[in-house]
């Protein structure tokens, strides 16, 4: 029966993605590295991967904060609780597109004089 079930779990959590598996090109590090002229390209690709990963991060705490909202349910310390968070995900989101809004202006200010 054990065998049974772990062959029944591999037909339908595992085989699938091996199935429908595409080959992808992901960039490699050299395919990468030559892409960087100088050191403005270089943050500019740093902030890109920055975004990337704190964007969903961003979202996810808001999700994670109106969930304790609801889940508060008139208890004033569990909503002071996710106020406090909500307050703490908007600074951070700011903080994140701030930070995005100045590396744009300073490459663009860096292009200008390399031009």
């Amino acid at each position: 029966m054990k065998k049974f079930k772990f062959v029944l779990v591999y037909i339908i959590l595992f085989l699938p993605c091996q199935l429908f598996a595409e080959q992808k090109d992901y960039p490699t590090l050299n395919s990468v590295i030559p892409s960087i002229g100088n050191l403005g390209d270089f943050l500019a690709k740093i902030i890109e991967y920055v975004l990337r990963l704190g964007v969903p991060i961003v979202v996810l705490f808001f999700v994670i904060a109106g969930f304790k909202y609801v889940l508060a349910r008139g208890n004033k310390e569990k909503i002071q609780e996710a106020h406090t968070m909500l307050k703490y995900t908007v600074f951070g989101s700011v903080l994140l597109l701030g930070s995005f809004a100045i590396a744009v202006a300073i490459h663009g200010t860096l292009q200008q004089f390399l031009v």
